[in-house]
């Protein structure tokens, strides 16, 4: 499997039967591509990936609110919040 892409929303939670975080415990034991998602901003994103807790982070609900994401973030410019309304426009 090229990566494994798993869902953490809260990743500070530690687990006895892990040996601590979900995190930690996934990266020992792949040594492939690990995507992370889950309410990751910029900013958290970032710190993750520097703490090898992932390789890349999906990034949905900020894009769906904000097409133009990537330039906000390199302008620091504020993000529109994510509603659910948000996805009937999609369609």
């Amino acid at each position: 499997m090229p990566f494994l892409h798993i869902g953490i929303f809260d990743d500070g939670m530690e687990f006895d039967y892990l040996g601590g975080r979900v995190s930690s415990y996934v990266r020992a034991n792949y040594n492939q591509t690990l995507v992370g998602v889950g309410s990751y901003s910029a900013e958290t994103a970032s710190t993750a990936i520097e703490r090898d807790q992932f390789d890349l982070i999906a990034i949905g609900r900020p894009f769906i609110a904000n097409p133009d994401y990537v330039a906000k973030i390199r302008n620091n410019q504020p993000l529109v919040s994510y509603a659910e309304e948000m996805l009937t426009s999609l369609v």
